[in-house]
C-alpha cells in the first residue's frame, strides 16, 4: 500500500518518539541494572601493587590551537606537539584568573574534576560526577595505572558507552590494604580481554566518544571494593524521575546520590598520583609493561655534605612558571637538589628526605655528631644529626621514625609547622571538614591552613607527598620570602 505523503511527517514523528521512549525504558530497565555485576575473576589474583602511571600520558599541547579541533585523532598531531599530561591540582583548576601555561593547560585537560559538575566552576564536590574527565584525541593510547585483573569489558551499553573495569589488589589506601576498582570509560575501542592479568602501562583501549558524552575524554574513576558494582554510578533513572524529573545532566549538578558517590569512590588523581612510580618514561605508541627503575637515593638527592651551590636548573621544571619561580627561590636558597638530574616532581618522597628537604630549606642545621633516641636508625648513620637537631623541635613522636616510609601530608606538615614555629591558630573552628580533631596531627594542620588564610576545601592528610608536593607545602607555608 502507498502511504501518502501527508502523513509521511506524522509517521516519522511517532518512530522518533518511539524510539526515544524505547532508549529512555532500555536506559532505566537494562543499563543501570546492567552494571550491577559481581567480579568473576575474584580468584585471579593480581601482580602486587608497586605504584601507579597516569592513564593517559601525553596529549598535546592545547595552546596550539590547531589541537583544540575536536575531529582531530591521536595519529593526525605531530609527536613533537604532545606534552606530558599536566599534574591535577584541585585548588590551581579553580583559579579561573590564571593565566600561566600550567594552569591553563590543566584547565583545558581536567574538564570535570571528581564529583564536581558540568557548570564549568572546576570545583570538587560540587556535583555527583564520581571520576575525573581527562580530555584527549580520539585513539589516544588509554593505559592501565597499575597492577591488576580485567574484570569487565563492555563493548557497548545501551547509551553506546564502551569501557574497561580493572581490579588492583594489595593496595594500601584510607588505613588499610584493600582492592580498588579503575574504570575508563568513552573508549573508541578496547583492545584487551577480560580475565587477563595487565601491569602498569599496558594499553587497555583508545580514547573515544561513546556513550553520554559531548567531547572525547576519558572518565576515569576509581571505585572501593564494597560498591555494589563497577564502574559504580549514583543514580538511576526513577532516582531521576524522583527528583523532579531531572534530566542526566541536571542530575549530576545537583549532586543526585552524592553521599554514596563520596562513599563508594575515591578522588582517582589524589590516588594515583600520590603512588605515581618512577618508571622511565614510555614511548607514546607503549603497547607493553615497562620495567621499573631504581629509585633514586636519598644521597644522589640531597647531599649530606653541603656541596657548591649554584643555580641547579632541571630539564622537567620551566623556571618560568609561578611553581619553577617559586621552587628555583627555595632550592637556590638553600642549596637542594644539586645532585638531581632531574626535578622528578611525581616521584614520592620518604620521611628521611622530607625531614632533610624541611630543614635545608629553612636552614636549620643538624647537630654535628649528634644521636638522637630514635632506635631504627643506627648510631653510626649521618642523618642521625638530623634527627638529634629535629628532637629539639620535638618533631620526632616515639623512638621510631620509619625513615624509609613515604610521607603522607599531615605528617610533613607537624614537621613544617614543629621547624618553622608557625604560629598557632587558636581558634576551635576546624579549617579543614576531612581532618579529625582527635588526631595528634589535628593542631599543626590547623596552624597551617590559619597561616594559608584558608577559608574552605579539604586537606586529604593521608595523601602521599611527591617532591612537587612538598615544594608546594613550603611555598603555601612562606618558606621562600625567609
Amino acid at each position: 500500500m502507498e502511504i501518502k505523503n501527508s502523513l509521511l511527517p506524522s509517521i516519522i514523528a511517532v518512530w522518533i518518539i518511539n524510539c526515544v521512549l524505547a532508549i529512555g525504558i532500555t536506559i532505566q530497565q537494562v543499563w543501570i541494572p546492567a552494571m550491577n555485576a559481581t567480579d568473576d575473576y575474584a580468584d585471579i589474583q593480581s601482580k602486587p601493587f608497586d605504584g601507579t602511571v597516569m592513564p593517559i600520558a601525553f596529549v598535546p599541547d592545547w595552546m596550539n590551537t590547531e589541537n583544540q579541533d575536536k575531529a582531530k585523532i591521536f595519529s593526525e598531531i605531530p609527536i613533537r606537539d604532545f606534552i606530558s599530561t599536566p599534574v591535577y591540582n584541585a585548588m590551581q583548576l579553580l583559579d579561573a584568573s590564571g593565566t600561566d601555561r600550567d594552569t591553563l593547560l590543566a584547565r583545558y585537560t581536567y574538564i570535570v574534576p571528581y564529583m564536581g559538575s558540568y557548570q564549568g566552576n572546576y570545583m570538587e564536590h560540587d556535583g555527583s560526577h564520581l571520576a575525573v574527565d581527562i580530555r584527549a584525541p580520539i585513539g589516544t593510547p588509554v593505559l592501565a595505572i597499575a597492577n591488576g585483573i580485567v574484570v569487565r569489558t563492555v563493548e557497548a551499553d545501551s547509551t553506546g558507552n564502551k569501557f574497561v573495569v580493572i581490579r588492583h589488589d594489595g593496595v594500601f589506601w584510607g588505613g588499610k590494604i584493600q582492592s580498588l576498582y579503575s574504570a575508563y570509560e568513552h573508549l573508541s575501542e578496547i583492545d584487551i580481554p577480560e580475565g587477563t592479568r595487565v601491569g602498569k602501562w599496558d594499553m587497555i583501549g583508545r580514547v573515544g566518544i561513546t556513550g553520554i558524552t559531548t567531547t572525547p575524554h576519558l572518565h576515569f574513576q576509581i571505585d572501593r571494593g564494597e560498591a555494589p558494582f563497577h564502574p559504580y554510578w549514583p543514580f538511576t533513572s526513577q532516582d531521576l524521575r524522583n527528583a523532579g524529573g531531572l534530566s542526566f545532566f541536571d542530575g549530576i549538578n545537583s549532586g543526585l546520590g552524592k553521599d554514596e558517590a563520596e562513599k563508594y569512590t575515591i578522588n582517582p588523581m589524589d590516588f594515583l598520583q600520590a603512588y605515581l612510580a618512577t618508571n622511565p618514561t614510555p614511548s607514546i605508541a607503549v603497547t607493553t609493561a615497562q620495567p621499573v627503575a631504581a629509585k633514586t637515593t636519598i644521597a644522589s638527592s640531597i647531599e649530606t655534605v653541603t656541596p657548591v651551590c649554584g643555580k641547579k636548573r632541571f630539564p622537567d621544571v620551566d623556571e618560568n612558571t609561578i611553581f619553577g619561580q617559586t621552587m628555583y627561590a627555595i632550592t637556590d636558597a638553600s642549596c637542594l637538589f644539586q645532585g638531581r638530574t632531574a626535578f622528578d616532581a611525581r616521584e614520592n618522597i620518604s620521611k628521611k628526605e622530607a625531614l632533610m628537604i624541611i630543614m635545608k630549606s629553612l636552614d636549620i642545621k643538624p647537630i654535628p655528631w649528634g644521636n638522637s633516641n630514635v632506635l631504627d636508625v643506627t648510631l653510626d648513620d649521618p642523618f642521625q644529626e638530623y634527627l638529634a637537631r629535629a628532637e629539639q623541635f620535638s618533631v620526632i613522636h616515639g623512638l621510631y621514625f620509619a625513615p624509609e616510609e613515604a610521607i603522607t601530608k599531615k605528617e610533613f606538615i607537624d614537621m613544617l609547622v614543629l621547624l618553622k614555629k608557625i604560629p598557632r591558630n587558636t581558634s576551635l573552628l576546624p579549617i579543614f571538614p576531612d581532618v579529625d580533631e582527635n588526631t595528634e596531627y589535628f593542631q599543626s594542620i590547623q596552624d597551617y591552613g590559619y597561616t594559608l588564610s584558608v577559608k574552605w576545601g579539604r586537606f586529604y592528610p593521608d595523601l602521599v607527598v611527591t617532591r612537587g608536593v612538598a615544594i608546594q607545602l613550603l611555598i603555601g607555608a612562606g618558606v621562600w620570602a625567609k
